[in-house]
């Protein structure tokens, strides 16, 4: 049975004479049932695989719970994180994983705590 995962996305931006606003919808089939995994995770300063446990994710939610430092994220290449984005103290990142790789974090300053979800697909 197959089952879907919507999102939303909406971009307000408005600084001086510029303004712009943007929403997208996306609709992903899930044919597995399966996600939310890690959930919380405090992520330190020295770079972790994220274990997802039974969940092969395809979409994941990445959140920064943290109010002061950034965390950063990539795919393990070599037993290093190749650096794909940084999430701001506060922000969110959402990212589809290949099936074959395994998402790697840091923190930059101190551990974070980070809400993670991922999601079969």
């Amino acid at each position: 049975m197959s089952g879907t995962i919507t999102e939303t996305y909406t971009l307000a931006v408005s600084n001086g004479n510029y303004s712009e606003d943007y929403t997208k919808a996306f609709s992903l089939t899930q044919s597995a049932e399966g996600g939310g995994n890690p959930g919380w995770v405090t992520i330190g300063t020295s770079e972790e695989d994220i274990s997802f446990g039974d969940v092969t994710p395809r979409f994941c939610l990445i959140e920064n719970l943290d109010a002061t430092n950034y965390v950063k994220f990539g795919p393990k290449s070599g037993g290093s994180m190749v650096l794909l984005g940084r999430i701001s103290p506060g922000g969110w990142a959402r990212v589809e994983i290949g099936a074959a790789v395994t998402l790697r974090m840091v923190a930059d300053t101190a551990a974070c705590n980070c809400r993670i979800r991922g999601y079969n697909a």
